[in-house]
Formats: C-alpha cells, structure tokens, sequence
C-alpha cells in the first residue's frame, strides 16, 4: 500500500521534487542534524553565563525572601523576576 501523501511531503515537493519522492519511496530515516543540539547546548551555555553574572551583580540571597530564576525553571534565593525585566 502507498504511503498517503502528508502535509510535509506537499511542503516538501514545494522545496524539492526529489526530497518529496524520498519522503514517500524509501523507509530510511536520515540521521538527525547536529545544529539542533548545538543550538540548545549554546542557550544552556548562555542562561547559565547570565545567570552567574546575575548572581556576582546581586548576590545569591538579598535576605528579604525574592528569587532567583534557575535555568531550567526553579527557582533559587536571589533576585524576583521583577528585578530583571520579567
């Protein structure tokens, strides 16, 4: 049986006839792109950087109960969201 014709064969096709025909016509899946995981470790690299600097400008713990926002969603003693534009 074929395989149906998806919106990413279409959107394929319209980029490349022969990327479309590959899409529907083998069963190999090409290895994934080393530029996602490259992009990712650079925004974990650059949170972390930002978040050291906010922490040598402010300090970890101000003393009065405000928060720091962790790469990754926690949340640690430091600086309330508020003091860094959010």
């Amino acid at each position: 049986m074929p395989k149906p014709i998806t919106p990413d064969v279409a959107v394929a096709y319209t980029l490349c006839p022969r990327k479309a025909h590959l899409l529907l016509c083998t069963d190999e899946q090409g290895a994934p792109h080393d530029y996602p995981g490259i992009l990712a470790a650079d925004q974990r690299r650059n949170q972390a950087s930002y978040f050291n600097g906010l922490k040598q400008r402010h300090g970890d713990d101000p003393g009065d109960g405000r928060t720091l926002l962790r790469p990754g969603g926690g949340t640690a003693p430091g600086i309330c969201p508020q003091d860094i534009g959010l």
